[in-house]
């Protein structure tokens, strides 16, 4: 396009400092919406749950992005996939190519964009940094345990996000065919249950009083922001910085008690809401911080 056509067809243009896509369906997005205009930030929310969202061009000449009716450049991207609707899987994917043609447009984890999270890799990272992690199997569910007691073992897939079941379950739950693949087997630790987020190399830690085995299988769990434990503050910066992750959040179990967490996982893109709520916000604020390369938050308040 010649230089004259493009300038003039930028009056269009909405330039922001941060756009937001995500479905209004999803609370995490819209908390970051909220965060960001109680902030002050100039943003732009791109709505995957409305199908125009999904009409989407960009190209090499200009970093302009076309999407939902709207000709955007924005200096960073806040996007996360709608779990809650399996409708922008397509759209994500060209968003994670724009950002890779547009090193300058900021985002979360862009060294580890499209780069599968591996739960065993991990572990064992984990445990090279120092951590502990619990005694682990990898098993396809289709061969009975040899352990001697399966009330003392876990379960949860090896890829994907479902819930942690008891191991005594496995076997029914692959034959049904509700479980499919390959699964992590691990002892089941009893102590407390923390979550350590790491944004942009701060940590935030929270932890989680439920009595489930997975505390996501109904909204009824106790989140309480907590002081990071001292024993797992480094392990868990320098795995972020591993991985690539800007943004992340690591799960401990205590084996018995209070002061002997055990490295369970490392989520790439944790859901947040809850342990947002907790901590007065500042882990969105943090997130803002790290997308707009400046301290987003309540002047002289602390983590």
């Amino acid at each position: 396009m010649p230089d004259r056509e493009r300038m003039d067809r930028r009056g269009d243009i909405r330039s922001v400092e941060l756009l937001v896509v995500g479905g209004e369906s999803d609370p995490n997005t819209q908390r970051v919406a909220d965060q960001a205009a109680l902030r002050g930030v100039s943003s732009l929310v791109a709505d995957t749950d409305d199908p125009q969202t999904h009409a989407m061009m960009w190209n090499f000449d200009d970093p302009v992005l076309e999407i939902g009716g709207h000709r955007v450049e924005a200096e960073a991207i806040f996007m996360r996939h709608n779990v809650f609707r399996e409708t922008d899987a397509t759209l994500h994917g060209g968003l994670r190519e724009y950002v890779g043609a547009w090193p300058h447009v900021r985002v979360l984890n862009r060294a580890s964009l499209g780069r599968q999270n591996s739960k065993a890799a991990n572990l064992r990272l984990g445990e090279q940094l120092g951590f502990d992690i619990p005694e682990t199997m990898i098993v396809d569910g289709r061969v009975p345990l040899d352990v001697p007691d399966l009330d003392d073992w876990v379960t949860k897939p090896l890829f994907g996000g479902a819930y942690t079941i008891p191991a005594a379950d496995l076997a029914a739950a692959v034959a049904s065919g509700e479980r499919r693949g390959l699964h992590l087997v691990q002892r089941r630790l009893r102590g407390r249950n923390v979550r350590v987020f790491v944004v942009g190399g701060t940590t935030f830690a929270f932890e989680i009083v439920t009595d489930r085995l997975d505390y996501r299988e109904v909204n009824d769990c106790g989140v309480e922001y907590i002081p990071t434990p001292p024993a797992v503050v480094d392990g868990s910066v320098a795995l972020a910085d591993q991985l690539g992750f800007t943004y992340c959040a690591l799960d401990f179990r205590g084996e018995t008690g209070h002061d002997d967490l055990v490295f369970l996982e490392i989520n790439s893109f944790p859901m947040f809401v809850r342990f947002d709520t907790a901590c007065e916000h500042r882990l969105v604020d943090r997130m803002l911080s790290v997308l707009l390369d400046r301290e987003i938050g309540e002047p002289g308040r602390e983590n």
